[in-house]
């Protein structure tokens, strides 16, 4: 199966002017540009690791998933009410995402200046005597907080 993908890599990577595509599964097919980028948002995961052999894993269950989606669409899933908020909620987390990649980080820039202004920041010592708050309930809450060290241990 995974020979099959890879004659058809090679033999779409030969022509220019096609959308190179590296599966096909039933009527749907997985473009080189669609697996890269859903590649390359798994490889930024600290535990994964680039590799000939973990490209191939990521096609095979890239094409897994894709045959059950379309076991479960056959049995009609795709009307279910539930699954239809989870793909809006989806839908709409993926827009946020993409604007704030294209929009809100690059607004920022941290230098290793303010990394390390902000390491030693962090690893101040304070003592605290008085602590304020409105209510007793709201006291009672820091108290066990801080009694349980659940704020800055060191």
């Amino acid at each position: 199966m995974v020979l099959f993908f890879m004659i058809a890599l090679i033999v779409n990577s030969c022509s220019k002017n096609k959308i190179e595509i590296v599966a096909e599964i039933g009527n749907q097919q997985i473009t080189l540009e669609e697996f890269r980028i859903a590649y390359l948002d798994v490889i930024k995961k600290p535990d994964a690791f680039d590799s000939p052999e973990f490209r191939e894993k990521f096609l095979d269950e890239l094409i897994a998933s894709r045959l059950l989606a379309q076991e479960a669409e056959k049995r009609g899933y795709y009307d279910d009410e539930k699954l239809q908020y989870k793909v809006a909620a989806y839908k709409n987390k993926a827009l946020r995402e993409a604007h704030f990649e294209a929009v809100i980080r690059p607004q920022f820039s941290i230098t290793e200046e303010d990394v390390q202004e902000t390491y030693i920041f962090l690893q101040e010592e304070r003592k605290i005597s008085h602590l304020f708050t409105n209510t007793k309930r709201e006291i009672d809450s820091v108290y066990f907080l801080l009694e349980n060290c659940l704020f800055f241990c060191y």
